[in-house]
């Protein structure tokens, strides 16, 4: 899968946002970046580099959007204070995490052909 070819990749907002990965393990990744879209295309390529690590990022599973650094680092905190179980009862729901961002599916890596 090149750069340009993300699936049903929403719009995704610029600036500072929190973000939630769901990795191969089952566990969930939280983290900040202040370029969302440049962050999901970077991760989409390094998972299908073909050197998958333990626990790669399978797939974007929720995010928000912060006016500045500090407030998605404020959010980042909170979730990765979070136990796996708390953050997988949030990601599986259709409502946002402590109802704010976005639940989103954005997978971050490619189906073999031979698979679809």
């Amino acid at each position: 899968m090149n750069q340009g070819a993300l699936p049903d990749l929403p719009a995704l907002p610029a600036g500072w946002c929190c973000y939630v990965l769901l990795c191969s393990d089952g566990s969930y990744d939280c983290g900040i970046t202040s370029n969302l879209p440049q962050h999901v295309r970077e991760s989409t390529c390094r998972t299908n580099s073909g050197k998958a690590p333990h626990n790669q990022p399978i797939a974007v599973v929720w995010y928000e959007a912060a006016k500045q650094r500090r407030n998605a680092a404020i959010r980042q905190q909170q979730i990765k204070g979070w136990n796996e179980g708390r953050k997988r009862n949030r990601a599986g729901r259709c409502v946002p995490f402590e109802g704010s961002g976005n639940n989103v599916w954005i997978p971050l890596v490619s189906i073999p052909s031979s698979a679809k």
